[in-house]
């Protein structure tokens, strides 16, 4: 299902291609972060283990789609402002940061869903929560790369 909703996302990407501007990116980063706040409300309510895992097949598909779209544009809009002499040296930087970031915020999420095995709602919910405001929060910054 997630790979069916990363392609998903890259087509709904090229599809917006002319539609979607810089300004945008805070609010689909907004809606990334959206889609952790149902995934931890279902573990506060009494419901069955199907509806819980059904739900959060939702939510990861719909993460995973717009982390794509976000992606996608982010990274597009990194190769059209980088000169060509240094599209090589900042694509490789880029990659390297997310590829060192990731084990960490695995390490902790493992460590984190460890913690609260019993509640991972005070795990899923805070994060969906963090995120919507980082991501808000970036529309000024955006709306500065973006002129």
């Amino acid at each position: 299902m997630l790979g069916v909703a990363a392609i998903i996302g890259s087509i709904a990407a090229g599809l917006l291609t002319g539609k979607l501007k810089m300004d945008i990116l805070p609010i689909i980063l907004a809606i990334l972060g959206a889609f952790l706040v149902p995934a931890g409300i279902i573990f506060l309510l009494p419901t069955d283990t199907i509806i819980r895992y059904i739900i959060n097949i939702i939510a990861s598909c719909g993460i995973q789609m717009t982390a794509c779209i976000f992606s996608i544009f982010a990274l597009s809009y990194i190769q059209q402002r980088t000169p060509n002499s240094l599209i090589g040296k900042v694509m490789s930087y880029i990659s390297t940061i997310t590829m060192c970031a990731q084990p960490i915020g695995q390490t902790l999420y493992g460590l984190f869903f460890d913690s609260f095995t019993d509640s991972v709602y005070l795990v899923l919910i805070p994060t969906g929560i963090i995120v919507c405001v980082i991501g808000l929060s970036a529309r000024g910054l955006f709306r500065k790369l973006d002129s």
